[in-house]
Formats: structure tokens, sequence, C-alpha cells
């Protein structure tokens, strides 16, 4: 497959930067701070050596993801939107880091986004799960999050879907497929399902993966499954990932395991309260015990205050 999507991201990127810096519209300046303790008991691992590491527990004042950004968009010729995004990650410490840089075109067509965002794995699958505020994911194989490429989403019938292209970066003149995904969300009944497929030129085999979500009365519920073939000839063992999240009121649990060569097991409970307009509190009580042997869980408690703004 022949890509030419170097010069298609440079030239998208030129007809929508100028328009949006004239008038951006539709966006503007945001930010949330997320910021509060953290205790961690360090719990019992095995060094290199073999021998037993019992780690003192720790208390820190730390940042949870904090952010701020500026977006736009802004109307097109041909009922086009051209739109942009620069969002940044701050924490109690140290340099902002990008969370968010990108730019595209949306329209009767669909939308195409270039740059670091969400893309169609995490959007389809691992998205779906990601729900408590910290401790979530325990049991996500290939965690995608925040990436570089070049996204199509647009709807079919009743459902929507989505194709990621990744590129190499390091030569300019390649037209090599760095990776793919592939992934689409119908409705089932009254609930939502996820599928996809990610391929990445990384050394790892595809994961497969599915989600299931929906409420069951005053519940919410989201359920994962996603699969990796270990690499051939490497002797490892084929990775599972299973992850359950559920919600009620204010309240929520998520369990989440990876089957491979050691079992490991994630549990995370979670409390959220609002104590004004756009300020709300929240924690959470996390165990993580990665299998391994002679190892023993991490106990985490997490307490923060998070306030956003637009």
């Amino acid at each position: 497959m022949n890509f030419k999507l170097t010069a298609v991201a440079s030239a998208v990127a030129m007809s929508i930067a100028l328009p949006l810096t004239a008038q951006a519209e539709g966006g503007g300046f945001y930010g949330s701070v997320r910021v509060g303790a953290e205790y961690s008991d360090g719990g019992k691992f095995i060094d290199e050596f073999g021998q037993t590491v019992d780690p003192d527990a720790n208390i820190d004042i730390r940042s949870w993801a904090s952010r701020f950004g500026f977006k736009g968009e802004t109307e097109m010729a041909n009922g086009l939107t051209g739109f942009g995004k620069y969002e940044f990650g701050v924490n109690t410490s140290g340099s902002p880091s990008v969370r968010h840089a990108n730019v595209g075109l949306k329209g009767d067509f669909g939308t195409l986004t270039i740059g670091q965002a969400y893309h169609t794995w995490y959007n389809n699958v691992i998205g779906k799960i990601d729900l408590p505020w910290w401790g979530s994911c325990n049991g996500c194989i290939a965690y995608t999050g925040r990436s570089t490429a070049a996204t199509y989403e647009g709807n079919f019938g009743a459902g929507t879907g989505g194709v990621t292209l990744y590129m190499v970066g390091n030569d300019p003149d390649s037209n090599e497929l760095d990776g793919f995904e592939i992934g689409a969300t119908f409705p089932v009944g009254s609930m939502s399902l996820g599928l996809g497929i990610q391929d990445l030129d990384n050394g790892t085999e595809a994961t497969l993966g599915a989600a299931l979500s929906g409420t069951s009365g005053n519940i919410g519920w989201a359920a994962a499954v996603t699969s990796q073939a270990a690499p051939s000839g490497s002797g490892a063992d084929d990775a599972l990932g299973i992850e359950v999240y559920a919600g009620i009121g204010n309240g929520y649990i998520d369990v989440g395991t990876v089957s491979a060569n050691n079992d490991s097991l994630g549990i995370t409970l979670g409390y959220t309260k609002t104590i004004g307009e756009n300020t709300l509190s929240w924690f959470e009580l996390q165990s993580s015990d990665s299998g391994a042997d002679g190892s023993s869980a991490d106990l985490t408690l997490r307490a923060a205050l998070k306030h956003d703004w637009n």
C-alpha cells in the first residue's frame, strides 16, 4: 500500500492552520487542575538477584493529569469544518508535556484527524473501559493512548467506525506502513459493542479486542476482552486481558486481570462527590498484584480535588 500520508498531512495542516489562527470559533482556552495526596505501601517484589524487596510506604502530593489547552474550529467552504487542538499536561513539578496536538477536517464524509490524539483502537475498545479516575485498565493489553497518527472516522448505518495509520517518521521519503488500527462500534439491543484490531511494527503481534457496555437500572457497566499472541519462537505465553467495570451513584468498582507468564490482578474502588460548581473530590483505593512469585499486592490510596474551567 502506497500512502502519501506525509504530503496529505502537510496540505491539510497548511489549509487549516491559518484560518484557525485568524478566526477560531467554537473553542478557546480550557483547563482542569487535579491535585491531591497518594499513599502507597509499595508491595513486595523479587529483584534481579532473587532477593525479596519490601519498599517503605510513601505518601506524595501530586497531580493526576492536570491539563490546559486551546481548541478551535472554523467553517470552511463546501460544508467542511477545519479544527485544531493543543493540550498540555501540567504536574506539580517539572515541565509541561504535550497531551494533544492535532488538526483536521470534518464534514458529511466523516472526520479526518492528523496528529497526537486518541485513535481508533482506544476509541472503540480501550476507551470503553477506561472509566475510573486513575486506577483503570488493570487488565488492558496494548493500551495505546494519545499517539501520533492519522485517523478517519465515519458513520456506517447505526454504527461508527474508524481506521488509523501510523507512518515511519525518521525517513520523510518512506511510504512504508508502520502500523494500523481498525475498529467499529455499533448497538446490540440496549448495549454498545466495540470491536478493534491493532497491529504495530514494534516487535509484537496484532492485538484483538472487544468491549461491551450498557446500563442495568441505575448501574452503568462495561467489560472488555483483549488478546495478543506471543511472538513466534519467544517461548512466552499468549496474553489475555479481561476488564470489568460497574458504577452506581457516585461509586464504582473496576477489576482487571492479564493472563500471561504471570497472572496479574488489579482492583480499584472509587468514589466521587461534587462539592461546588466545576469542582469535585475523588477518592480511590487500588490493589495491584503483578502475579510474580514472591510478590505481594501494592496497595494505593488516592484523594484529590478537581476543578475545571472553560
